[in-house]
């Protein structure tokens, strides 16, 4: 009798091993289907944040400040000519300072995503990098009009440092 419980013991602890083995590949397959699932994840968090600077930088009536601005370039230490009136892409007329506030706001947001990790830095800078040079270039001087108009020293801080950094 005792030979009968010792052999049925042994089959149980050995389909015990075999569960628990089974068991460890679940759970590993398991984390393995997470960790593709989260990295999925982070692919379409990125894509959508990239769609969003898109839109952002490419919509119509940032387009349309990107070209008036664009037309200072000749003399961008000139803040007189902010005073003067241009027109927006629905027909309106705002001032070049509204327009040249629109692409600050516009470039100083995706450097925020860049900052905030939402978006590489890579792909920002070789998208917009030279276009973002070129409008800080213009643009400097009326940042450092608008930080001491408004006493805020870190205004479009981020367009700033981005800007600065070269082109890859």
């Amino acid at each position: 009798m005792a030979d009968f419980w010792s052999r049925r013991h042994d089959r149980l602890t050995a389909w015990a091993a075999i569960a628990g083995w089974v068991y460890t590949l679940f759970f590993f397959f398991s984390v393995l289907v997470l960790l593709k699932q989260l990295e999925a994840a982070k692919n379409a968090a990125y894509s959508q944040a990239f769609a969003v600077a898109y839109h952002t930088l490419n919509d119509d009536e940032t387009v349309t400040s990107k070209k008036v601005v664009w037309g200072l370039r000749e003399q961008p230490e000139d803040l007189t000519r902010y005073k003067s009136d241009a027109p927006t892409y629905g027909g309106k007329t705002i001032s070049v300072r509204d327009h040249a506030r629109r692409v600050c706001r516009a470039f100083d947001q995706v450097a925020k995503m860049v900052v905030l990790e939402m978006l590489e830095e890579k792909a920002v800078l070789l998208s917009w990098g030279v276009e973002m040079n070129q409008h800080w270039a213009i643009l400097r001087w009326f940042v450092d009009f608008e930080r001491e108009d408004r006493t805020d020293p870190t205004l479009w801080s981020h367009f700033e440092l981005l800007a600065a950094r070269d082109t890859p």
